[in-house]
Formats: C-alpha cells, structure tokens, sequence
C-alpha cells in the first residue's frame, strides 16, 4: 500500500467519528474512539498535520454530510440514505465528464464511510483511494492540496479558524487555507514568515499592504517572492532603487518594466550586465532619450536593438500617414508617440476614428483647444476636450457649445464652483445640470436644488450631496418620488422624523430605511410590537436592545421569523427556556437553544425533544463532561448518544475544532 492510501485509509477511519451509530455500546464506543485517535496522531506523524488540521477533516466534513443532501444531483430517503446502492451508482455516473465524475466519487466515498449504513458496501470503486490498483482514482497520485480547497470552499471557516489552518505543518492545507483567507495581517504574517516558497507566494499575491510589498521586494532572500512583490509595487523611488541595485537579474528586469524615470531607465540601458533587462529598459524609453544615447549604448546587439525601435516609430509614422486601409493608419497611431506626427493626422485623416486615437495621445494644450471648438466631428471634439485641462476654455464649452455631450464632457472637468452654479441654473438639458450638482459644495444651494428643482434626477444627486438636516426634512416628508425620500431617509439624524417616516411612508422600502436608521429605543419599540408589517418589525427588532421590549415581542408576536430575530438578542435564561420548549416555530426553538447554559436543561431537551434538529442543538450547547457521559449513557444506540460522544471527545481533545 502507498503512502497516500495508507493516510487516505486512516483519513476515513477518523472522519467516521462524527456518526458513529453502528457501535452497540458504550464501551465498545470508548475503545473505537480510543482506536480512533491513534489514527490521527498516524495522521499527524505520516502526514505532518497539526491536531487541528485533522479536527477539520473530522467535525467539518462530518458537518457536511448530516444534512439529508449528501451529494448535490440525488434525491435522498427519509432515512438520510442514497435511493441506489453502489453498483447503481457507479452507473448513473458512468456518463458524466471525467472531472465531475472523480469529484462526485471522492464526495461518495465521504458519505458512504459516514453514512455505512445507509450504503450498499458492494460498491467496485470505493476502494479507489485506498487501493493503489483501482483505475478510478489512483491514491498515489491523489491531490490532497484540491481536497483541501475543496472541504475549505464547501464548510464555512471564519478567520480564526484560517488562521490556525496556516500555522499547520501540511503545506498543502497551509495554501489552501491562503487561498480563502481574505485577513490582511494573517496573509502579512504568512507572506514574510512561512518557510515554504509556494505558500508565502499564494499569500503574497493577495497582500495589499504597500508596506509589506516592499520589504519583501527589497530584502527577502528569495528570489521568486522578491519577483513577485516587485510586480506588485507601485512606488517608482523603490523600483527605480531594485531596478539598479538588485542582485538577481529577474528581479532587477520585472522592476524595470515598471519604471517610468528616463534618467533611470538610461542607466540600466548603459550599465546593466543583463541584455533582457537592457532591453526591458530601451522598451520604456521615450523615443527622444532613446535617441540622445543611443551612441552611448556599448553593446553592438543593444544599438541594434534601439535603432530598431527608433525605426519602428519611422515606420509607423510613415505607415500613420501613408497606408491607404484606415485600419493600418489607426494601428500605427496608437503605436506613435511622435507629437508633431500625431497633431498632423489628429488634423488632417480623412478618418474620423483615427483622427480621434491621434487626438488621446496629444500632449499640446493649444492644438487640443482649437480641436474641442473647430472640429467638425463631435467625437473629435469630446476627445479633446477630455484632454483639456484650460478652465476657462472648459467653461466656455460647458456654458455655450450647441452639443450637450460636449457640455456634460467639459462640466465634469469643471472645478470653478461659480461656474457650476450658472450651470446649474442656466443648462437646459438635465444630464449637464446633474453633472454639475455632483461637484457643487454650497450646501444652500443643494437645499434649493433638492427641494425646488424640477427634474428628479437632479434633486436626487443634490440630496445625495446634502448635509443640512432641515433640508432633508422637508425632502423626506415632502418629495413625491420615493427614491428621493430613501435618500433622505439614509441621511437623516432626526429621530422623531424617521419615526414618522417609518410609520407613515406609503412605500415599504423607505420605512425599512428609516427603520434601520433610527436608535431611539422608545421610538423602535413602538414599531416593533404595533407595526402591521412583519419585515418593517424585524427591522425595528434588529437595532433594539431593551430587553424587556424583545421578550414582549418574542413571546407575542404572530410571525415566527419576527419572533426569531428577538430570541437571538434574549439574554434572560428562564424566558430562553420557556421559548426553548413551547414555541410552535422550529427555527425560533433553534435560536433558544443555542443561547442557552443551563447543562441539565439542554441535555433533557436533547433526550425528550421530539424534533431530532432540536436534540442536536442541545448536545452542541453542553460544555459539562459529567452531563455528556450521563447523557451518552442514557441515550446508547441513538443519533443523540453519538452527538453527545462526539461532543465529549471534542471537549476531551483539543484536536477538534469548537
């Protein structure tokens, strides 16, 4: 037997821990857990996982499989189990793709050792991870990084969780653990700390820390994650810095590529031992530096290279000018960084498209202006006025050109708080006006404009930009388009207002945003028990904390997802129980349960509570040894007895995740 088979052997022994229901007793029990762990301390030595990288294979996996859809596709029984024994199976699958088929069987194979019972055992393919001579899926070639990702993906790990994950001694956990963290301290630590290469990449690519990135460009040792962080520094100093000073030549070459500073870039080109990264270097040269050195370049390979880019733009100004297709013209435009070239065919190409590409890559203040006014296309036009910079000249377009896209172009350049006013008040057209008012600061005119204007486009972006309470009021109370008034509604702090909104609104989502908007704990009360909606009650519940009030509405109201919502902000543990053992709603039962701590309660629940869910729940909450042992005791050969088991060995062995 193969290493992997042997891990993946003991890897199924360990996950049946989570429904042992075959064992008839209680020391039958304690003897096959005791087996058990001596199977992940196997683990532990074989594989070099940690205790609790095997605690998410056991209580995660198990988790998964309890639910009554143990594979996504096929219908299940009452009992939990497959419609089909494994030869039926194995048919049905038959017909799928390779990819889905290997993944529905490694999914098969989890719920067949969990669920044994339920399983024919006479299935050709189970033995295929264990068995180094099935031709299913060979154990030595099994990719234990991808089932990683694939339990991770599927349970739900929250950040403590991960962050466990990553201190592992299975590489192959430790990056599929990156690959769903999204902690940027966690990835940091990772990145700079973690001793394999391949681990610190995957975190480094999610980092975003500029800090982080950069130490790691300049001073880790290795060179694949300097590599990798250079490409994602964004500081021109450092790259410059790495692009001179660093020892490896990839490194120096991905810096580089990055590099904007000419005087830096005639450096490498002059002085760099590395032809690539003096390529690299003569690639991002402007065509003016390039040619004041190209005579000092000393490589004879590095001159030809140069004078073929100097070539190049020749061509591709002689081919801008000349080729008769206007889409080989456009192709060599947008190559071009020739200015008086480009002003020649921004002016002069009988093609309005690539006239337009000319004019984006125009740096000349003066041509841009007479273009935005004179040209005879509207498309030229608004290109160059994107590329304008000249307020006045921009006002003179915004206040006065016949084109509305033009004004709206030269509006949204506008800065001139003035001029937007006149804008504001003298445009016809609405886009132009709303432009305007999303650059305005003047809160009195906001107001005015919110509360006077005729157009509700524009009074939305002036109340969005709204600070001024009373404004707001008089908007949320007044306006007659409901988008306005949940504007308002969201920045509103008047209390009593929103009460009233929340009340009164003849539209549901407006009193839903007033409702979450308000603090006032009299004022939510209020909605919350006399509200006539149950999802405007949920809300008013969501931001109450007076305890008296949610257990009024816990215990009274007719809706159990309202009901719901108060029992998970109850602290009080006689009113918990109370609602623990009469409520009609399962899922306010739930709720209950979980928050409460009284050991013997929960674990009379677990054994007298009709709803097996319910029991479930209860064997979660217990935290007392003493009750868990009476209570696997008292409920042998039951799904409840193995909860409890399972949560005994949980408290019992730190292995297992909480």
């Amino acid at each position: 037997m193969t290493h992997h088979s042997h891990l993946m052997r003991v890897l199924l022994i360990v996950i049946i821990t989570g429904i042992s229901l075959a064992i008839s007793s209680a020391s039958e029990q304690r003897a096959e857990f005791k087996r058990l762990r001596a199977g992940v301390d196997e683990i532990v030595a074989v594989r070099g996982l940690t205790d609790l990288s095997v605690g998410l294979v056991v209580s995660k996996i198990t988790q998964m499989y309890e639910t009554v859809n143990l594979i996504d596709g096929f219908p299940h029984h009452n009992g939990g189990g497959f419609p089909c024994n494994g030869e039926e199976f194995m048919a049905k699958i038959t017909c799928w793709t390779p990819g889905r088929r290997e993944k529905i069987q490694v999914e098969y194979l989890f719920a067949r050792t969990l669920f044994p019972q339920y399983i024919d055992d006479k299935v050709t393919f189970v033995p295929s991870l264990l068995n180094e001579k099935s031709s299913v899926i060979p154990a030595n070639s099994f990719d234990f990084y991808d089932l990683y990702c694939q339990i991770l993906h599927k349970v739900y790990c929250d950040t403590n969780h991960l962050a466990l994950f990553v201190q592992s001694t299975d590489i192959d956990l430790r990056k599929a653990a990156v690959e769903i963290l999204t902690d940027q301290a966690i990835l940091a630590k990772v990145a700079v700390e973690d001793e394999d290469v391949d681990v610190r990449l995957a975190a480094l690519k999610k980092v975003t820390d500029p800090a982080v990135i950069a130490a790691l460009a300049v001073e880790d040792k290795n060179v694949e994650v300097r590599e990798t962080a250079v490409k994602n520094l964004t500081d021109q100093t450092l790259l410059a810095r790495i692009a001179i000073e660093d020892s490896y030549w990839a490194v120096r070459l991905a810096a580089v590529k990055k590099v904007t500073d000419q005087a830096v870039l005639v450096k490498v080109v002059l002085n760099d031992g590395f032809s690539s990264v003096r390529d690299a270097a003569i690639d991002n040269m402007n065509i003016d530096v390039l040619t004041t050195v190209i005579d000092a370049i000393q490589s004879e390979f590095d001159r030809t290279y140069a004078k073929s880019k100097l070539d190049d733009q020749v061509r591709w100004a002689r081919d801008a000018i000349e080729m008769h297709d206007w889409f080989f013209r456009e192709d060599a435009v947008k190559k071009l960084v020739d200015q008086a070239t480009l002003a020649k065919v921004a002016i002069e190409d009988k093609d309005t498209s690539v006239r337009q590409v000319a004019v984006t890559k125009l740096t000349n203040q003066i041509l841009l202006a007479k273009m935005a006014i004179e040209d005879k296309d509207m498309s030229v036009r608004q290109a160059a006025v994107k590329k304008l910079t000249d307020q006045i000249l921009l006002a003179k377009i915004a206040l006065e050109d016949k084109e509305g896209i033009l004004r709206l172009t030269a509006t949204e350049k506008l800065i001139n708080q003035t001029l937007l006013e006149k804008i504001v008040v003298t445009e016809k057209n609405t886009s132009v006006r709303e432009a305007a008012v999303w650059k305005l600061t003047d809160q009195a005119l906001l107001a005015k404009i919110a509360l006077e204007d005729s157009e509700g486009q524009v009074r939305s972006a002036a109340t969005w930009k709204l600070t001024e309470q009373s404004a707001l009021v008089k908007i949320v109370t007044k306006d007659k388009v409901p988008q306005i008034r949940n504007i308002a509604a969201l920045k509103l702090t008047d209390q009593a207002v929103l009460a009233k909104v929340a009340v009164k609104d003849k539209e549901h989502y407006v009193r839903s945003t007033a409702v979450l908007m308000l603090t006032d704990q009299t004022l939510l009360a209020q909605i919350a028990t006399d509200d006539t909606d149950k999802i405007i009650r949920i809300d008013a519940v969501e931001n109450l904390n007076d305890q008296a009030i949610l257990a009024r509405v816990a215990i009274g109201d007719k809706e159990g997802e309202v009901r719901c919502e108060a029992v998970k902000k109850l602290t009080d543990q006689a009113l918990l129980t109370r609602i623990a053992l009469s409520d009609k709603s399962l899922h306010v039962r739930h709720e209950a349960v979980k928050a409460l701590t009284d050991q013997a309660l929960l674990a009379r629940i677990a054994l007298e509570d009709t709803e097996h869910y319910i029991g479930q729940i209860a064997v979660e909450q217990l935290t007392d040894q003493a009750v868990l042992t009476k209570l696997i005791n008292s409920a042998r050969d039951t799904p409840i007895g193995a909860y409890a088991l399972v949560q005994l060995d949980k408290l019992q062995n730190t292995r297992y995740l909480p």
